[in-house]
């Protein structure tokens, strides 16, 4: 039997007699049917982990392959895509006609990505059921492979089993509310992408019942309500629900760590860095008040950047190399990750391995990093995710009004949270801009600009950025004017990423890291200092929202609050203000 809608499909076959040699490599392989003229039998055994073999979209698919010859083997190895099988035989022949069992195979074990939630409330006597969906944890709809609902003195019966079911939207034909009711733990309800969604369950007749069981697919509700009505109409709410997550937060030495910094990619484009120059610009985030910096996608593999984090007192973010689709189980990736924790374990400053860059690793290098760090660094968090889980990210990565950093309905988590990537555009001072145009006209923004990241199409959206600086300090009509103008705002959007996790620290806010804060080559966004390591505007906003002592007031409401980041009380202090133009004058 097939657990998708699809066939079965396997990206490599092998037989082995121990620890020998693949015996299957290369061999002929016949199969039931592939599904077309490219995933045919012959590709789960070239050897070629890209290639795979997929069979045609029924049940009872068999692949077989011919040794050559009658040979000692005790071991196959399958890796399958994910379109496998619910069960398998394993058999062998001696003349490709007449086969014999030797081993029955089960895969009745529950798909991945998939959460158990049971909530219980006082009992109630009702026809119908519904949960309705607030917001959602993700950007698709909610889904959920089960709804089930009980009592909790009869927990084994399920009342909603085969029932009548509607809900607010599907996303697919295959995907509609009657999946979740119907006994089969890998069919789904998946609702539309959007906030509010429900489904609802009739009993026929009026069933008492105090306990309803939720198996979430990834796509969850962040809040729902459990809502009952005798007439399908007229609804009452039995219990509020909310999944809000309580994000990471680092302590060191039991002391809790604002986690403030930033995302380091490439250490430079051509990589030539001399380690002076490393030095320096760790030395310059530890001089804007970061805790911590991010080795993102693992880009820098330098002893030197660790180093000078040890001695800075930086905390390092390490990630692994993952980003977008991956092979399922990548030969050597676990090992060579296992290695590079054993190559840098030593360094006190690292304080998270991470298995993919916004997205979660397939199951199998999954379990294989975990492992690895829990072997070779066990003290150390691991986290699959950058961006999920106990951690949040995703932006926003352009210009925004400066006084909505402080609303977390802006960001995708509904949280300050600990929150991995946020950024704008950033337009360094005139004479990094000169280099960066070269012998290319420098005004108006041209092609070679284009060339250093500004894309008005991309994530960083660099036409508010330029529209936000020419209302606030009007139009410019030179490179030189432009530059010294985007040093405000630059300004004034860093402090107030920064401000705004200040206001919520500890309670909703634990870390806030900018993409990006290192620059690999002249750019034009993301950046808190320049190629040339010339400062900006966005290196003392920064700076000034991440002082270990900082007065602040929140643009919009102009709330005033005193930050403390030290682990000492501050007694007798005193504050006051004057106010400046634009122009520098009290």
């Amino acid at each position: 039997r097939r657990a998708t809608g699809w066939g079965v499909s396997m990206w490599s076959l092998s037989v082995a007699d121990g620890d020998g040699p693949d015996l299957a490599r290369g061999k002929a392989a016949t199969a039931s049917g592939s599904e077309n003229d490219t995933n045919v039998p012959g590709n789960a055994v070239d050897g070629d982990p890209t290639t795979r073999w997929a069979s045609t979209y029924e049940d009872d698919q068999y692949i077989q392959v011919d040794l050559g010859a009658a040979v000692d083997f005790d071991r196959i190895t399958i890796v399958w895509e994910q379109a496998y099988p619910l069960d398998y035989r394993v058999q062998v022949s001696a003349d490709g006609e007449s086969f014999t069992d030797v081993k029955s195979v089960s895969n009745e074990t529950p798909l991945g990505s998939r959460a158990t939630q049971v909530e219980a409330f006082p009992e109630q006597t009702a026809r119908h059921l519904r949960i309705q969906a607030g917001t959602r944890a993700t950007s698709w709809g909610v889904s959920m492979w089960t709804l089930s609902v009980q009592r909790q003195a009869e927990p084994d019966v399920d009342l909603a089993l085969h029932a009548a079911v509607r809900a607010s939207s599907a996303d697919s034909d295959s995907t509609g509310p009657e999946r979740a009711v119907d006994g089969n733990p890998r069919t789904r309800w998946a609702s539309k992408a959007e906030d509010g969604q429900w489904i609802q369950v009739d009993f026929a007749q009026p069933a008492t019942f105090d306990q309803v069981t939720i198996v979430w697919e990834q796509a969850y509700a962040r809040d729902f309500v459990i809502q009952v009505s005798d007439d399908g109409q007229r609804w009452t709410d039995v219990s509020s629900v909310s999944n809000k997550i309580t994000e990471l937060k680092i302590s060191v030495n039991g002391v809790p760590i604002f986690a403030r910094g930033g995302n380091w990619g490439w250490d430079e484009l051509l990589r030539r860095v001399l380690p002076d120059r490393l030095a320096d610009t760790v030395e310059m985030h530890r001089d804007m008040n970061f805790t911590m910096i991010r080795n993102w996608l693992g880009s820098s593999n330098r002893e030197e950047l660790y180093q000078a984090c040890d001695e800075q007192g930086i905390l390092v973010w390490n990630d692994f190399w993952q980003a977008g689709q991956f092979l399922p189980n990548p030969p050597g990736y676990v090992d060579i990750a296992a290695d590079t924790i054993r190559r840098y374990r030593h360094h006190p400053s690292i304080v998270v391995w991470c298995g993919a860059n916004e997205g979660d690793p397939p199951p199998i290098v999954d379990a294989g990093l975990k492992q690895a760090v829990a072997t070779e660094h066990p003290e150390i968090l691991y986290i699959p995710n950058s961006a999920s889980g106990i951690v949040s990210g995703r932006g926003p990565y352009h210009w925004v009004e400066p006084a909505t950093y402080v609303d977390n309905k802006i960001y995708e988590a509904d949280s300050f949270g600990f929150h991995t990537e946020i950024g704008m555009p950033v337009v360094s001072v005139v004479e990094s801009m000169r280099n960066l145009v070269g012998d290319e006209p420098e005004w108006p923004p041209s092609v070679v600009w284009n060339h250093h990241d500004w894309s008005t199409v991309g994530n960083q959206r660099v036409d508010t950025y330029q529209a936000a600086i020419d209302a606030r300090l009007g139009e410019s009509g030179s490179l030189d004017e432009f530059a010294t103008r985007a040093q405000f705002v630059n300004y004034e959007s860093h402090r107030a990423m920064f401000e705004a996790w200040n206001a919520n620290l500890w309670q909703d806010a634990t870390g806030l890291l900018l993409w990006m804060s290192h620059p690999a080559w002249h750019s034009t966004v993301w950046q808190t200092y320049d190629y040339d390591l010339d400062v900006n505007g966005a290196y003392f906003g920064t700076r000034k929202g991440c002082e270990p002592l900082h007065v602040q007031a929140d643009p919009g409401t102009w709330r005033v609050r005193a930050v403390n980041h030290t682990t000492t009380a501050l007694t007798g202090a005193t504050v006051t203000a004057r106010r400046y133009d634009l122009r520098g004058r009290s």
